[in-house]
């Protein structure tokens, strides 16, 4: 039994030994996977490292002539400030003398539109003394008129009733006048 038991501790030596060994190998593949990941990573890093340089080397060349071209418009746009303040200062005097024409012309209009609204309350005046006038007259018209038309028709009546009665008499006077020949008739 001790050397069955040797045997097994000699066969699980064995195989603890193989295991070591499938670890060791497999430890060995990932080691040297890892360490060409990491050679490529470094290569890639140094790449980017150096594409960064250069445009950074490329970018500063545009800063610089950037620079140079806004310096150059810096200059012009002062040249133009300059222009434009002048001009600026021309169209404010030219502004001051419209402004002080203008404020005469201002005064002058006052002046005349208070010569015009005293005018135009005279008028007004006179109109609304017009208007009461003609409203009475109006008034008296149309009082007039209805004092006729109530005449016309107390004429249209009073002519109404006449032939009405007209009327009534020739056909009462035909009934008579064709009674009495109805009897002198009957006495023949």
């Amino acid at each position: 039994m001790v050397k069955e038991s040797q045997d097994e501790l000699i066969k699980l030596k064995l195989v603890i030994e193989e295991i070591k060994n499938k670890r060791n190998e497999e430890l060995d593949r990932e080691m040297n996977s890892y360490k060409t990941r990491l050679r490529r990573l470094r290569d890639d890093i140094v790449e980017k490292e150096n594409n960064l340089n250069n445009q950074l080397e490329a970018h500063e060349a545009v800063l610089e002539k950037l620079m140079q071209v806004n310096v150059e418009q810096e200059d012009i746009l002062r040249e133009y400030c300059k222009e434009a303040e002048r001009k600026c200062l021309v169209a404010r005097d030219v502004y001051d003398r419209d402004l002080s024409k203008l404020n005469e012309l201002k005064e002058t209009l006052e002046m005349q539109l208070s010569a015009t609204s005293n005018h135009y309350n005279s008028l007004k005046n006179e109109c609304d003394e017009q208007n009461t006038l003609f409203m009475k007259l109006k008034k008296e018209r149309e009082f007039a008129m209805m004092q006729a038309f109530a005449q016309r028709m107390a004429n249209f009546e009073k002519n109404r009733a006449a032939r009405i009665i007209q009327r009534t008499w020739r056909a009462y006077y035909e009934r008579k006048l064709s009674r009495k020949k109805k009897r002198s008739r009957k006495k023949r």
